[in-house]
């Protein structure tokens, strides 16, 4: 598979998944229960989803925590920023420890909250998990990229 179709697939699947976190509030707020309940029940698989700790759209909570979706964000825009750094079938893959370096500020939040330490807030965990994101991605695809450049 070429480079570019891979890229277009991730970004069509990142989109894919975006709007799903969307439109569960929004469902659930025309009285879509039903359909909102299948969405939210679908990312209860990879996201906690406590209120408490939840970004609120259309009156409702989205489908995944603050964090979860400020990684989601993230990922997309690193996604659609990679050719902005060069074309796709030139693209190298950057220093690992820049995706490891993007924890930091992640795991000191997500461990202080659960250590007791402090409570975090929503702006931080949408920060930190963009932060993350952002960064992991520019080294993924990078990554996915060139090793099936070098197997296809």
């Amino acid at each position: 598979m070429r480079r570019r179709t891979i890229y277009l697939l991730t970004l069509g699947a990142e989109c894919i998944w975006l709007m799903g976190i969307l439109a569960a509030p929004y469902l659930r707020s025309k009285g879509l229960d039903m359909v909102s309940d299948g969405v939210y029940d679908a990312y209860r698989v990879v996201c906690h989803q406590k209120a408490e700790r939840s970004l609120f759209l259309f009156g409702e909570k989205m489908a995944v925590c603050a964090r979860c979706f400020g990684i989601y964000v993230g990922l997309l825009i690193g996604t659609v920023a990679i050719p902005i750094y060069g074309k796709i079938e030139k693209i190298r893959v950057p220093d690992y420890r820049l995706a490891l370096l993007s924890l930091v500020p992640l795991a000191i939040d997500g461990f202080s909250q659960l250590s007791g330490l402090r409570e975090s807030s929503n702006e931080l965990r949408l920060l930190t998990g963009f932060l993350f994101g952002l960064m992991f991605i520019s080294y993924f695809i990078p990554l996915v990229l060139v090793r099936m450049g070098e197997h296809g």
